[in-house]
């Protein structure tokens, strides 16, 4: 089996009975059915979360598990940037070198494509729907805003990428079980209305994953 490890914590693959996911979950197996289609979700891959960057070493066990069943291990973990102690180089290094230090084996994958500064959000920006970008420019100002005001009371926070990718989806007019299926993760990534799943920026992570996928 092909195990994706993300940072994001909620599985719902490994809980039976529940409907709950995470944007980052909801993406890669979304994607994985839109490029991969004769993979099975729970056979033939499955999309664990570690609960957190730092939080490798609590899934030590899954990774050698996996390993001795024969399976593969892969690793899609934000790059992050030099504003919060990360940055690709810097991250890559550090990953790798756990991987060393737990005596585990993956091929790793950062967010946004593999080479450059940043985070799943990033490549999100990348995908949405240039007909609605009028949502993203509201936000933006919405968070300007904001920061003019902490000028003289420093009382708010702004939720940059995050914020903005959750305004842009949460935005969207939405009948009653859309908007139930939203609460529990899940951000319609394979409506194209939404989200543009053939854009350049997934080619490196399409790329990656087939490399594993055949």
């Amino acid at each position: 089996m092909i195990k994706i490890f993300i940072e994001s914590g909620v599985n719902a693959a490994q809980k039976k009975g529940s409907k709950r996911t995470t944007n980052e979950q909801n993406f890669v197996e979304t994607l994985v059915a839109h490029y991969f289609p004769h993979a099975v979700l729970g056979t033939d891959y499955l999309v664990v979360g570690v609960n957190g960057k730092d939080q490798l070493p609590n899934t030590q066990p899954v990774f050698v598990d996996n390993t001795l069943q024969g399976g593969t291990n892969l690793v899609l973990f934000d790059a992050d940037t030099r504003e919060n102690g990360g940055g690709f180089a810097i991250r890559k290094r550090k990953l790798l070198q756990q991987k060393e230090e737990l005596g585990i084996e993956f091929d790793l994958f950062l967010w946004p494509n593999n080479h450059a500064d940043g985070d799943f959000e990033s490549l999100l920006m990348h995908l949405i729907n240039p007909r609605h970008k009028g949502l993203i420019d509201c936000y933006r100002r919405y968070e300007k805003g904001i920061s003019r005001m902490n000028r003289s009371h420093k009382m708010y926070m702004t939720q940059g990428r995050k914020g903005c990718i959750y305004s842009y989806i949460a935005a969207m007019k939405k009948n009653r079980t859309a908007q139930t299926e939203f609460s529990h993760g899940i951000w319609f990534f394979d409506n194209p209305e939404y989200w543009n799943l053939t854009s350049e920026w997934v080619f490196p992570l399409v790329a990656f994953l087939r490399q594993h996928f055949h």
